[in-house]
C-alpha cells in the first residue's frame, strides 16, 4: 500500500474508546456504574477534547484503513493492545478489590 492517508484519525477514534473505556473502569472500582455516571463521563474534560478529536475527523477513517501500509498496521495493532491492556488491567484490578 501507498501509506498516502496516514492514520491520525483512527488514532484518535482508538484513543476515544480508551478514554471512555478507562472512565467506566474507574467508576467501577469506585462504587459502582451509575446512570449518573454517564454525565460525568461525557462531561469530564478528557472525553470532550478525545471527542472533539475524533469526531473531527472520523469521516477520513474509512479511506485511511483502505490504505494502510504493513507499518501502519502494526502502530494501530499496538495501540489497540496497549488500551486493551489497560482495559483489563483495570477490570482485574476491580474483581479483585
Amino acid at each position: 500500500m501507498s501509506e498516502k492517508a496516514g492514520i491520525k484519525e483512527t488514532i484518535e477514534v482508538i484513543e476515544l474508546i480508551g478514554v471512555v473505556a478507562g472512565a467506566i473502569v474507574r467508576e467501577l472500582q469506585s462504587e459502582g456504574l451509575q446512570l449518573s455516571d454517564a454525565v460525568k463521563i461525557v462531561m469530564s474534560p478528557g472525553f470532550q477534547t478525545k471527542l472533539a478529536e475524533a469526531l473531527s475527523g472520523i469521516g477520513s477513517t474509512p479511506n485511511e484503513l483502505k490504505d494502510l501500509s504493513k507499518f501502519e498496521v502494526l502502530d494501530l495493532a499496538e495501540l489497540i493492545l496497549k488500551t486493551a491492556r489497560g482495559i483489563v488491567q483495570g477490570l482485574t484490578e476491580t474483581r479483585a478489590a
